[in-house]
């Protein structure tokens, strides 16, 4: 149940710096402020998240593009009619303490940036600006190391226009090149006076809302707005409020303006019913997806992963539990085998007399391995294949030395030769292993965890596009990945495996406290340079040859108490390293052989209120406002 829960850890751990992990606009809140000579005072701010030197802005009060207002119904969406004339009174501040804004910080201007034809990455306090045909483009310098907002006041001339019974103001609060999704957008509109018969319609992504917050107010706002989505806003309201306006129309424009924005409505309340029930669907798969695998892991565990109880619970075990390598342990214990294995093998082979340790330089600790015919049978078929590589391959056939074992991988052919061998070898002994049949087979469970597990793809995909669930979007990523490892990785031992699995267990117990034992009660002197062999796959050889150093001394052990070959042996993997020289030399050549072989396969490829409507991307006056941070 452990695995479960760290599966579960991980998740949650990950989960929010993937949500978190792109840079947004915390917050973007506007003030306009409607005149009555038809203009508009707008004030902006602006707190973005993340890293940046500043940001950019593009303030557009015409449409390059807009087609020309004829009066009809069509038009009172989309034409020339709603561009405006000019911006001016262009003014910058900063507004410090970003962290902290509400929509009343519009009012805490801190530091009135100052125009400047050129700046620099790192510069505070200035902005460049640029006119074109259709508004202005600025560069505003204002590091995120400020922690302050950016804030912009302007103001839109001839942005109402006045038909024969109306005024309106259609006009678009935001461009479509906005490149930061928006945690939280806030628009007021204001009249300039009080109008009980004031309509207010919204267009943009659906998930807005607008409303009349007074007879004077119109309130639009957005909990999160995605990146590149324009916003606009509609404001229907009596022309007495905008005596000194200029830019009128001879046309009776109220119901023209209601059945437009009716028949908006009718598209957006339709398409509002179709994501509806998508995202309905959407959900509840994503909900059945989430119980379904975590149902299935709790199950697996249960079921295929947890061990096994046996009838064993000693605390030490002396004997070998089985009459196997220690490459087939290294299996037992990891279901797999490593460089580690063949090196224990190495070891087992002079255990067994079948290699003989001759040291050739006692200042350098340097050793030789020679071959010893007349014990060559008793070696097993993979310890054989060890022989053949080291002694026949590296070697001159009768012996090899660890330097020679340390150099040959250093061409790319012998590289790629020795990777080869050492493949065979793998394959050959993780067969051996793999019939002891410590491991229960589990193809079905395995393949039914990982196509599951897949679907948490389709889960992410559904909830990102369609922008369902954002969290649980993103939770499906770790989830996904976590749950593949698991499926792919869990095991279960037989009843076998579990034994054997114990046995060696309380053997490494019994290694481990090898120094408190009684002299009397140790094993035969004989065994002991076993114990060092599998010690190295149990992971306690260091602290073993240590304990085993002071018995020797302490039971004044000499070539004489001991036969050659086992007193050797011992002394050479005591008192010469000899363990930490195999397994350095093993894993250094494994390691230069397979970053040969990877290198030389490398190869090139190319190859009144209520919801917002649809269609802010054609709608109203002007070009709205986009931005992005630099």
């Amino acid at each position: 149940m452990k695995k479960i829960l760290l599966i579960i850890c991980a998740i949650f751990f990950l989960t929010p710096v993937l949500v978190q992990a792109e840079d947004v606009t915390e917050k973007m809140y506007t003030d306009i402020e409607v005149r009555a000579d038809g203009s508009l005072f707008v004030r902006t701010l602006r707190s973005l998240s993340g890293t940046y030197n500043g940001q950019w802005s593009t303030i557009d009060y015409r449409r390059t593009y807009a087609s020309p207002f004829t009066g009809a119904v069509e038009d009172f969406g989309e034409s020339d009619i709603y561009d405006a004339s000019g911006i001016r009174n262009l003014k910058v501040y900063d507004i410090l303490d970003k962290d902290h804004l509400t929509f009343s910080s519009l009012n805490d201007l801190n530091h009135q940036f100052r125009e400047v034809s050129t700046a620099s990455v790192g510069d505070y306090g200035v902005y460049t600006r640029e006119d074109t045909s259709t508004g202005i483009n600025l560069q505003i310098y204002n590091p995120s190391s400020y922690n302050s907002a950016f804030y912009i006041e302007y103001e839109i001339v001839d942005a109402v226009v006045v038909h024969q019974d109306v005024a309106e103001l259609n006009w678009r609060i935001l461009g479509d090149e906005y490149q930061d999704n928006i945690n939280d957008f806030v628009v007021q509109v204001h009249l300039p006076q009080k109008d009980s018969s004031m309509r207010v319609w919204a267009h943009g992504p659906l998930n807005g809302e607008i409303q009349r917050l007074h007879d004077d107010t119109a309130l639009l706002t957005y909990d999160f707005l995605g990146a590149y989505n324009p916003v606009n806003v509609r404001i229907m309201f009596d022309k007495d409020l905008v005596p000194e306006a200029v830019k009128t129309t001879d046309i009776q424009a109220k119901d023209l303006i209601l059945a437009y924005e009716e028949e908006q409505a009718d598209i957006a309340n339709q398409e509002r019913s179709k994501i509806r029930f998508w995202n309905n669907t959407i959900i509840g798969i994503t909900g059945a997806w989430y119980l379904g695998l975590i149902a299935l892991l709790i199950y697996t565990y249960l079921k295929y992963d947890k061990e096994r109880k046996v009838a064993f619970n000693a605390q030490y075990y002396r004997d070998f539990p089985g009459n196997y390598g220690p490459e087939v342990l290294e299996y037992l214990l990891k279901n797999r085998i490593s460089e580690d294995g063949l090196s224990a093998s190495i070891l087992a082979i002079v255990q067994k007399k079948a290699l003989k340790i001759e040291e050739l330089n006692d200042q350098k600790k340097e050793y030789k391995f020679v071959k010893v015919d007349e014990y060559m049978n008793s070696l097993t078929k993979t310890e054989q294949m060890v022989v053949h590589l080291l002694v026949d391959e590296i070697g001159n056939g009768k012996d090899v030395t660890l330097k020679a074992i340390k150099q040959y991988t250093r061409t790319r052919s012998n590289a790629e030769h020795f990777y080869d061998q050492y493949q065979d070898w793998l394959v050959a002994a993780q067969m051996d292993a793999a019939n002891q049949e410590f491991f229960v087979s589990m193809t079905a469970p395995r393949v039914i965890g990982v196509l599951v597990s897949i679907i948490g793809i389709v889960v992410f995909i559904l909830n990102i596009y369609f922008e369902t669930s954002i969290f649980l979007g993103y939770l499906s990523v770790p989830m996904t990945v976590l749950s593949l490892v698991y499926f792919v990785t869990f095991q279960k031992r037989t009843e076998k495996g579990a034994l054997e699995y114990q046995q060696w267990m309380a053997f490494k117990r019994f290694l481990k406290d090898f120094g408190r034992m009684d002299e009397k009660t140790l094993p035969e002197v004989t065994l002991w340079d076993k114990y060092l062999v599998y010690a190295t796959i149990l992971g306690c050889a260091d602290e073993l040859e240590k304990q085993m150093k002071i018995k020797m001394e302490a039971m004044h052990m000499t070539e004489d108490s001991m036969t050659f070959g086992n007193y050797y042996m011992m002394h050479a993997i005591i008192h010469g390293n000899i363990l930490h020289d195999v397994s350095g030399v093993v894993h250094q050549a494994v390691s230069s052989s397979r970053s040969s072989v990877a290198n030389s396969q490398n190869s090139s490829g190319g190859g009144f209120g209520g919801g917002v409507s649809s269609g802010g991307g054609g709608f109203g006056g002007g070009g709205g406002m986009s931005g992005g941070r630099f």
